[in-house]
């Protein structure tokens, strides 16, 4: 629902403009919703109802849980845990056009475990 905080995130490797590696405290840069075609970003993001559930969540500060795309099947998907959005910023895209890009940060003392969608 547009009134409602973000419920999870999953990382699959779609957009160019995610940053979800090498942070040592692993923090993840998660690009918004829309404006995609054959993986190029051709016309700014828009307010859908997922980028305003990650808006909201920034302000409440509600949790979001985050799946990770892994291994070469792309049905296999990693919990990553509990994070926090922190804050977002809406910016040029690697390809031009206006992209959401909200951080979130890791909440800690968690876990990960695996699973096959299959």
């Amino acid at each position: 629902k547009k009134d409602h905080s973000c419920f999870a995130v999953c990382l699959s490797g779609k957009y160019d403009d995610d940053e979800s590696h090498g942070a040592a405290d692993g923090t993840i840069v998660y690009t918004g919703m829309g404006g995609q075609k054959g993986n190029h970003q051709v016309e700014d993001q828009t307010e859908t109802i997922a980028n305003v559930s990650l808006i909201r969540s920034s302000t409440t500060g509600d949790p979001i849980r985050v799946l990770r795309r892994y291994g070469s099947s792309g049905t296999d998907y990693r919990y990553e845990g509990l994070y926090r959005c922190v804050g977002y910023d809406y910016l040029p895209s690697k390809d031009g056009p206006k992209v959401y890009k909200f951080t979130l940060k890791p909440i800690p003392y968690q876990s990960t475990f695996c699973f096959n969608q299959e």
